[in-house]
């Protein structure tokens, strides 16, 4: 959807700045639960993936900068965290904050509506995700080589999550 809106709003000729981040870190939060009980952490994305993950507060100081650059500072931006991160990063961060082994789980595709509903999402959220997913398996992120990197660690999100739960 979002990427569609910024082609129909490319499309207007009306200058226009967007900040873009692939994957939020608070995706991770609703895993916690389920890696906690299980040591298994499940997901949609091959474990050795690196991906451009940010989070929402980075994205936020973006947006700051952005209101305040001058009124030609249009287009894309990309906005990631200091690194790219794979879920194989990710169980390791877990494994290390939680004390014990956390392995991955690959969810294989034909599977992925199926998982993204047991996460709570509607059916049809699940078909989009599920069809977002596969794009991003087979074709990777569309990205700049000089992103707008945030500060906060994949470790300094995880350790504020595990604080608060």
């Amino acid at each position: 959807m979002l990427y569609e809106f910024e082609r129909l709003v490319k499309a207007s000729g009306i200058p226009t700045a967007v900040n873009r981040g692939a994957y939020y870190f608070t995706n991770l939060d609703m895993l916690l639960q389920s890696v906690r009980e299980t040591g298994r952490l499940l997901t949609p994305f091959p474990a050795d993936l690196k991906m451009p993950m940010v989070s929402p507060r980075d994205l936020g100081e973006a947006a700051v900068a952005r209101l305040k650059s001058p009124v030609d500072d249009i287009g894309i931006d990309y906005v990631e965290g200091p690194e790219r991160y794979s879920f194989a990063d990710v169980a390791n961060a877990f494994s290390s904050l939680l004390g014990r082994p956390v392995t991955i789980e690959t969810i294989p595709r034909e599977k992925f509506e199926e998982y993204y509903l047991g996460l709570g999402f509607s059916w049809a959220a699940a078909r989009c995700y599920a069809k977002m997913t596969e794009v991003t398996i087979d074709t990777g992120f569309e990205m700049s080589g000089r992103p707008h990197r945030g500060g906060t660690t994949l470790d300094k999100h995880l350790e504020a999550l595990l604080a608060k739960h």
